[in-house]
């Protein structure tokens, strides 16, 4: 079960124990896992800076947790973009793992109804949560890396107002942003699934793939508008 693989990366040191030496074979592993050519790995220098970033900001989580986020991720366990463009970089990482941490979040809620064991995972305090949310205010990310998890804390400190008029809004936009994707990206989705998903919101109703995709879309639409009210004009 999902859970006990979890579980078992307890198994395995903290990311900020492990020295560099460690850090380098797991990622050989991602890299593999996710496709990157050899001759595109980050050089010595990139590593150093990836490395430190992660001990700083994740250093709290299991070094197995990397490569299961990542194994995760093109497994489609959970939903995020996974290829890195022949650029492994730390928002790509943030973009993978943060989701991994959102999914476990998730897997653990559904967990408790089967009164199954929490997953030894830090509780994150109101004060993180705050924390978190100017953290990607001032890292300005590109729209598609904006983490999922960052809604549900705008939610819980009521930071958004969502009612139903307010998710209309952002569902709006969301839908018509997915159209645009798809019809930028023919070659890859095919004008199948543009002609698909024109007809499902066509006939008012979303499925699948769909459905979660334009979910998340919206999620990040909501995010990006909170934090515009904090750039100058």
């Amino acid at each position: 079960m999902q859970i006990d693989i979890v579980k078992a990366t307890s198994n395995s040191k903290l990311i900020s124990e492990c020295n560099d030496f460690e850090l380098s074979q797991v990622f050989i592993k991602v890299y593999w896992l996710i496709g990157l050519k050899k001759h595109f790995y980050p050089n010595q220098e990139e590593d150093q800076f990836i490395f430190n970033y992660i001990k700083q900001n994740y250093g709290h989580r299991n070094l197995d947790e990397i490569y299961l986020a990542f194994d995760w991720a093109i497994k489609k366990v959970f939903e995020v973009e996974t290829n890195p463009y022949d650029q492994f970089s730390i928002p790509y990482f943030v973009k993978v793992f943060d989701e991994y941490r959102n999914y476990l979040k998730k897997l653990n809620k559904e967990k408790q109804i089967e009164k199954q064991k929490e997953i030894d995972m830090p509780q994150t305090t109101d004060e993180e949560k705050l924390k978190d949310i100017e953290e990607y205010r001032i890292k300005d990310l590109d729209f598609k890396l904006i983490p999922l998890f960052l809604f549900d804390y705008l939610i819980q400190l009521k930071l958004i107002d969502f009612n139903e008029q307010r998710k209309n809004e952002v569902l709006d936009i969301a839908i018509d942003l997915r159209e645009q994707e798809l019809r930028n990206d023919v070659d890859k989705n095919g004008r199948l699934g543009l002609k698909e998903y024109k007809d499902m919101i066509k006939a008012g109703y979303l499925e699948g793939k769909e459905k979660i995709v334009v979910q998340n879309l919206a999620r990040r639409v909501a995010i990006r508008d909170y934090y515009k009210q904090f750039k100058k004009d």
